[in-house]
């Protein structure tokens, strides 16, 4: 856990608001906290939690990326570079999303 402090304090520099400064002093607090304080239990269910955000908020930027058309996103330059088309990303990327989250379930509940 310590080297998440170590992780999000690197981030520091590239904040470009407030806002961002402010998300990422509470979330580094936590993990701290968590990481010093929290018996090993805690500490496990708070690491699955922060997988389990991330895996969410990285379906919600697919989906977000393949509504808009604006030629500046990730998978307008993946198409770009590859020349597949873009829905054949955006499948790649939540299989890839979607299998990571069973991995992660598996991991979590099957042992």
């Amino acid at each position: 856990m310590l080297g998440e402090v170590a992780l999000i304090v690197a981030m520091v520099p590239f904040i470009r608001n407030i806002f961002g400064l402010l998300v990422l002093l509470v979330c580094g607090s936590a993990v701290g906290v968590v990481a010093y304080y929290g018996s090993p239990t805690l500490q496990l269910h708070f690491a699955y939690t922060g997988i389990w955000l991330l895996l969410f908020g990285n379906l919600h930027t697919i989906v977000e990326a393949a509504r808009t058309r604006s030629g500046r996103s990730d998978l307008d330059q993946l198409r770009s570079l590859s020349h597949l088309p873009r829905f054949v990303w955006v499948i790649l990327l939540v299989a890839v999303s979607v299998g990571t989250g069973v991995l992660a379930w598996r991991a979590q509940y099957v042992g």
